[in-house]
């Protein structure tokens, strides 16, 4: 073996398809790596030329520091990561991968909402944005391409279909946004305003995507309505099992139209990811060329790591605004253990200190990492401390 054929492989690697037993790669890897540091070694000394002007010596002296640490990481003798937390310490508990949240009961939507006019949904929008701005809350006006996508939905939901899988999906697809009508017209004391908002906005940028994650956003968003207060690990699966399919996304994403759909039915019970006969029907499966199920794992184990799934999940929470459930379930989690160690909850030191815990895991009003970790260390995605 040459020079040349050893290193090919390794410059025309595409994500997802890493050679495997190549030497060379690795060494490849590092001088690419080496190279996009000196680049960023370059960016912050202008950048810090530049706050040497505006700012003064001290800007010069952070922006010199962070470089060091990014050197540092290059060479392996650190371990940093993107949001600033410490990792250390936390890891994947790989035995629980194929944890996933309870499906929609498709028998349960078949039941419901069978004599309402998907077209409705076009009426519930104009109504919840009208009391989510009386609410007091901000929001631009976009209702004319908001109710364009929604529009779309409708004509996607009424069709018949050719073939069973487009059959099935129709039929689902208006199922589901019949069950959404019924929630949106739930009383706000019941489901909240900003909820309702929230769940309009996802189905509606949803839209943009292929046509399969139009329908699993809608019935992810069903769920989320339908249960005014859900159960936390239910919410904290979706949350995760979300976290695992962008990580494929972002892997896959210039390989073919309904790549995920690929991915899932080649190792969706192995990671926990959606499945059914709408995934293993999709008559769009291998247009395009398909990943290995070597690379689909190689990709995954390197992309899904405790900082993407504890970042992941964390801004699905910020996003969704589930940061007080969040919290009342930490403090009842923490008041769980206490009473396990055999204090009482109600004693006042003991409570002090449960409060100081749950606050330690949030900034402000919204979780922080330490809070996440908390919470998915206590569903068995994380191992414990």
């Amino acid at each position: 073996m040459n020079m040349i054929s050893a290193v090919l492989p390794c410059l025309t690697y595409q994500s997802g398809t890493r050679p495997s037993n190549n030497i060379f790669c690795s060494i490849i890897e590092r001088v690419v790596d080496a190279v996009k540091m000196v680049f960023v070694i370059l960016a912050k000394i202008v950048v810090a030329a530049s706050n040497l002007v505006n700012k003064g010596v001290k800007a010069i002296v952070n922006t010199a520091t962070d470089t060091l640490w990014c050197v540092l990481a290059a060479l392996g003798c650190v371990s940093i990561s993107t949001s600033g937390h410490d990792y250390s310490g936390v890891s994947i508990n790989r035995a629980n991968l194929n944890k996933a949240p309870e499906p929609v009961d498709l028998d349960a939507l078949a039941l419901n909402g069978a004599n309402i006019n998907v077209a409705e949904i076009s009426d519930e929008y104009d109504g919840v944005a009208a009391e989510y701005r009386q609410a007091g809350n901000r929001r631009f006006d976009t209702s004319v391409p908001d109710k364009r996508a929604l529009t779309a939905l409708v004509e996607l939901a009424n069709r018949s279909g050719s073939t069973d899988y487009e059959r099935t999906y129709h039929s689902t697809l208006k199922k589901a946004v019949q069950n959404i009508i019924l929630e949106l017209r739930r009383p706000n004391n019941e489901t909240p305003v900003e909820k309702k908002m929230r769940a309009l906005d996802a189905i509606i940028e949803a839209q943009l995507k292929c046509v399969p994650r139009r329908l699993e956003e809608c019935l992810r968003q069903y769920k989320l309505l339908k249960t005014a207060t859900p159960e936390m690990e239910q919410l904290l699966l979706e949350y995760v099992q979300g976290t695992k399919e962008e990580c494929f996304i972002e892997a896959f994403q210039g390989s073919q139209f309904h790549v995920l759909n690929y991915v899932r039915s080649r190792v969706g019970q192995e990671y926990g990811l959606v499945t059914g006969v709408l995934v293993t029907q999709d008559p769009y499966l291998r247009v395009g060329g398909t990943p290995s199920d070597e690379s689909i794992r190689y990709e995954f184990n390197n992309r899904f790591t405790p900082e993407a799934v504890v970042e992941g999940v964390m801004a699905r929470i910020h996003l969704e605004g589930s940061n007080t459930p969040c919290l009342d379930y930490i403090r009842a989690e923490l008041e769980q253990q206490a009473r396990a160690r055999g204090e009482d909850p109600q004693n006042e030191v003991v409570f002090d200190r449960i409060v100081t815990e749950a606050t330690q895991m949030f900034n402000g009003s919204q979780i922080n990492q330490k809070g996440v970790i908390f919470l998915l260390r206590g569903i068995g995605i994380l191992n414990p401390a």
